[in-house]
């Protein structure tokens, strides 16, 4: 574990790179949210979801570090508010869906490790929306009107949009086109 100590106190010690996630951890999560950090290592990123206001972050990595995340949130008095799971992404199963997804990938390029298969599978199967709203979501993100929705999904209108508002109310948008735009900016169309 030494290798990778060091590797991510090199990541922890960059103060540019550390501000920045900060700023993103901060714009992601809302006061309330429930959030996985996925790869959690020591932690430092769950941390940064509960100062922007998360009520309950769920720390997943199979690696050593997790037993520093932990030790860490005990010390702080986080442990009720963080919780460590010593497994992978694959293989975790959380109580209840969260509402954001976050993942400091350590890497090389973005792609190696396998990330970008894990980071599908995570979004898929830990985030808040259900498979049924994601299914109108997309339709939302291609620009569809309800009923071209309900028909492509064989629901009625109402259906439509009761899932609307809900992945609406959900992700924090205020109307379908910034439904839309996320649904875009995640690729999820």
């Amino acid at each position: 574990m030494g290798n990778a100590l060091e590797e991510h106190y090199g990541y922890l010690s960059d103060a540019v790179r550390r501000e920045k996630f900060e700023r993103a951890v901060a714009r992601a999560v809302k006061p309330g949210d429930t959030v996985a950090d996925v790869g959690c290592g020591f932690g430092i990123f769950g941390l940064m979801a509960l100062d922007a206001g998360a009520s309950h972050v769920w720390g997943v990595d199979r690696s050593d570090a997790i037993e520093i995340a932990r030790e860490t949130m005990r010390r702080n008095g986080l442990a009720g508010r963080f919780t460590c799971l010593r497994e992978t992404s694959f293989e975790a199963e959380l109580p209840e869906k969260v509402d954001v997804v976050i993942c400091d990938h350590v890497g090389y390029f973005g792609f190696d490790y396998g990330i970008i298969r894990l980071l599908d599978d995570a979004r898929r199967r830990l985030s808040a929306l259900t498979d049924r709203e994601l299914e109108v979501a997309r339709g939302v993100g291609k620009g569809q009107a309800n009923a071209e929705i309900a028909a492509e999904l064989y629901m009625s209108i109402a259906t439509v949009k009761a899932h609307v508002g809900r992945a609406l109310s959900k992700i924090g948008a205020d109307n379908r086109v910034q439904l839309a735009i996320l649904v875009h900016d995640a690729e999820l169309g």
